[in-house]
């Protein structure tokens, strides 16, 4: 296999979550972050074999998407693998909702003790949840989970977080923009706590769209 270049990549992760206005407080206190070399592959073979996972939904159909996964070098209140991600089955969207799992090699996976899937609701007014991201806030110690609301008009970006990945706090507004202006939202943390979104403009069509733009804020 040709191996390509090397990446460093640091074992940490922050969630915030958004699919196709608030500030958020940042709490004290930063555990050590150690960053890994990965090796990458410039081949289109991937590097391990690729095997299905079985996910246990709460809707009990093991069909999922939006998986985000955030992998600690040494387990995080017990485990080192956390995944957010969101139940799609046969497309029904009114399924969607964000989703926390856990495992210990990402092959076998499992809710938490004490978490009771899913950690956000299907809003009302026919509107759907989607595009869960999840990362590690290494200055407060904790998990972040963003997600993006649809409503007939808006795309809200809601943010939660859980200082240990069963208990989440308030579901906040971070962001409201017009459909659907403001999808697949990302966030990262600086050291110090400092978040930066990524998201993806992806104008009224959305996923129809031609063109959309990749913007930060």
């Amino acid at each position: 296999m040709n191996l390509g270049r090397r990446l460093c990549v640091c074992a940490l992760a922050v969630a915030f979550a958004a699919a196709c206005s608030g500030d958020m407080s940042l709490a004290p206190a930063a555990p050590v972050v150690e960053a890994a070399m990965i090796e990458t592959s410039t081949s289109p073979v991937p590097l391990t074999p690729v095997v299905q996972l079985n996910l246990p939904t709460y809707d009990g159909s093991g069909q999922a998407v939006h998986p985000d996964v955030v992998r600690f070098s040494t387990a995080w209140n017990g485990w080192e693998y956390w995944m957010a991600l969101t139940p799609f089955p046969k497309g029904d969207q009114a399924f969607e909702n964000p989703s926390i799992l856990v495992s210990h090699d990402g092959l076998l996976w499992q809710a938490p003790t004490g978490l009771v899937n899913p950690i956000a609701r299907t809003p009302t007014k026919l509107g759907y949840n989607s595009d869960p991201d999840m990362s590690y806030d290494a200055a407060g110690n904790r998990l972040v989970l963003l997600y993006r609301e649809v409503t007939a008009t808006e795309n809200v970006i809601r943010s939660t977080t859980s200082s240990d990945g069963v208990h989440w706090g308030k579901h906040v507004v971070v962001f409201r923009r017009p459909n659907h202006s403001m999808v697949s939202p990302t966030v990262t943390f600086t050291p110090a706590g400092t978040p930066m979104l990524w998201y993806v403009d992806a104008g009224p069509k959305t996923c129809a769209e031609r063109t959309t733009h990749v913007m930060m804020q």
